[in-house]
């Protein structure tokens, strides 16, 4: 195993099967870490665990689903079974279907709230007391979205879930903090990633898409990484109760009509 920052810690990421989250598992075991996977995807964790051994960490693969709370104890029972510890979580697992709000069903509430909020809590409470129980000064990151602070279309489910999960980071951190535990939210832009590609692809979307944001591109996995995995480590042990984006500005920025050139001077 690789010497690293997280060398000897135990990690768990959800929704490590692809995309960011399994960016995010890679991260940590080039760094030397022993990761944990969890997706419902069996097939691919077991892929993305087999690749994490081959850049110098170790990786494991549990089969859960975060919306069944028994799972969510489970998976950490698995860890601590396996790897003897639980030093960081990372919640990554989410889901964001757009419909109109006239045609959101209760189970596609559901779907959002339990696999965004509900899931993220159930996952930070077990993992949480097994860091007290050992005395373990963890860390948890919760994977929020530019989607939990401002509105978008047709992600009312996910808006609304995503948007708990803000104030879900900060209580927890509150709870956790005379633990020695921290809890903090990294909340990315739009991702070029398997999701979005199909938009991106578009150059209709993409033009109009690049006018909301000051950077002019969309994030790639790289762009977020770096950020979790500080936040996981001994560098950010006074940073709790954070709510952090990397959006490329779009947050900072109001559309507005070209002032003409005399205004300018």
């Amino acid at each position: 195993m690789s010497e690293g920052r997280f060398a000897g810690a135990v990690v768990v990421v959800t929704g490590g099967g692809r995309g960011l989250g399994k960016a995010i598992a890679l991260s940590f075991a080039r760094e030397g870490g022993t990761v944990v996977v969890c997706d419902l995807d069996q097939s691919a964790i077991e892929e993305v665990a087999r690749q994490m051994d081959d850049v110098g960490g170790a990786g494991h693969a549990v089969v859960a689903d975060v919306r069944v709370g028994k799972d969510t104890q489970r998976l950490i029972e698995a860890t601590v079974e396996q790897c003897g510890r639980v030093d960081v979580l990372v919640n990554c697992a989410a889901v964001a279907l757009r419909r109109l709000m006239f045609d959101v069903e209760e189970s596609f509430w559901d779907q959002h709230l339990d696999t965004n909020l509900k899931g993220a809590f159930f996952c930070a409470q077990a993992a949480a007391r097994e860091m007290v129980a050992r005395g373990v000064a963890g860390r948890i990151i919760n994977i929020g979205s530019v989607g939990g602070w401002a509105a978008q279309r047709h992600l009312s489910a996910y808006n609304a879930s995503k948007g708990g999960l803000n104030l879900l980071t900060k209580s927890l951190a509150l709870e956790l903090a005379p633990h020695g535990i921290t809890v903090n939210e990294v909340c990315p832009g739009a991702i070029l990633g398997t999701k979005n590609r199909e938009l991106f692809e578009q150059p209709s979307y993409l033009r109009e898409w690049r006018k909301s944001v000051p950077m002019n591109r969309p994030a790639a996995n790289d762009d977020i990484t770096p950020l979790v995995l500080f936040l996981a480590s001994g560098d950010a042990a006074y940073i709790t109760g954070q709510i952090i984006y990397v959006e490329g500005g779009k947050l900072c920025y109001v559309p507005s009509v070209n002032p003409p050139a005399s205004a300018l001077h």
